[in-house]
């Protein structure tokens, strides 16, 4: 079994666990993740629900096999009511499709004043029988976001000891031909992530501040995270702040690049364009380092807005 991937669940259904409990008397509905997104990208106009194209990360563990793998062919999808409350959210992951659903008795949670987040969430959380299932998303249209969403996600199946942790970036993607091809700009925004420190007790999930510079003419990005912080804590994180350069093709609109902390952890990260006009961005991150006995992981996922 992979001890990363199932401290890192551990960790991000605790944070869910307790804000849920925390926070169940605040109501379920009024902000919709994604939902402007979902409009643009496959039903426009159409409010209840939406599904749009998806940038997933997932790490999976079990019966002897661990696997990681990053997709950007993965769907998502969210239903809402009358009065625009989450009914379910969907994600359709390389590895399975997984359902939260509250018809079945799942719980979801919009939080404005999110447990030591820097952005507003939803919360999602389903305890079945042997299986359980965790969710963290961007609450984006009290971002001011308009194409996009992203967040974390687990499961654990008790029986079959095994279980996954995913990160997910999903919303409107820009086409090709109108992403600009001069000028530089800087999107704002947020990103979320779950470290995991094996052996040992150091996990937590964290969200910290994001800005990347693009220049249009060079396709290259420059990404910085800062304010690093412990979820639920407010603690600081500083040592998992990330800088790295992206960059994309004239053919191939994905950026992709190394990002690394400030601790000196390293990794893939793999992104796209959203909206119209590219007046948007987001992506999927994992970043690890090896020492001796010591394994340590970061994972997760960001969003930002011109």
């Amino acid at each position: 079994m992979d001890n990363f991937k199932k401290t890192i669940m551990l960790f991000l259904s605790v944070f869910i666990v307790a804000s849920l409990t925390a926070c169940m008397g605040g109501g379920g509905g009024g902000v919709k993740p994604g939902d402007t997104a979902g409009k643009v990208v496959t039903v426009p106009m159409i409010s209840e629900s939406g599904e749009f194209p998806a940038i997933t990360h997932e790490g999976t563990y079990g019966s002897g096999v661990s696997t990681n793998e990053t997709s950007t062919t993965q769907s998502a999808s969210v239903e809402y009511d009358e009065d625009g409350s989450v009914i379910s959210i969907t994600i359709d992951s390389p590895t399975a499709i997984i359902t939260w659903n509250k018809v079945t008795g799942d719980e979801f949670l919009v939080e404005t004043v999110p447990d030591g987040l820097l952005f507003p969430a939803v919360y999602a959380k389903s305890i079945g029988i042997g299986e359980k299932r965790y969710g963290i998303f961007s609450a984006s249209t009290s971002m001011d976001m308009s194409y996009q969403a992203f967040g974390l996600w687990s499961t654990e199946n008790e029986i079959a000891n095994a279980g996954s942790v995913g990160a997910l970036s999903a919303g409107g993607i820009t086409p090709q031909s109108v992403i600009p091809e001069v000028g530089e700009a800087t999107f704002s925004g947020y990103s979320i992530g779950v470290y995991a420190k094996v052996p040992g007790s150091g996990g937590y999930v964290t969200s910290s501040d994001l800005s990347v510079g693009v220049d249009f003419g060079t396709r290259e990005l420059s990404f910085n995270t800062v304010n690093t912080r412990q979820a639920g804590t407010g603690l600081s994180a500083g040592h998992l702040d990330m800088s790295g350069t992206l960059t994309y093709s004239s053919t191939d609109p994905v950026f992709r690049g190394t990002l690394t902390t400030e601790s000196g952890l390293s990794g893939a990260t793999t992104g796209r364009f959203y909206g119209p006009g590219a007046e948007e961005l987001g992506g999927v991150f994992e970043v690890s380092k090896q020492g001796g006995l010591v394994s340590e992981s970061y994972k997760g996922a960001y969003g930002a807005k011109r």
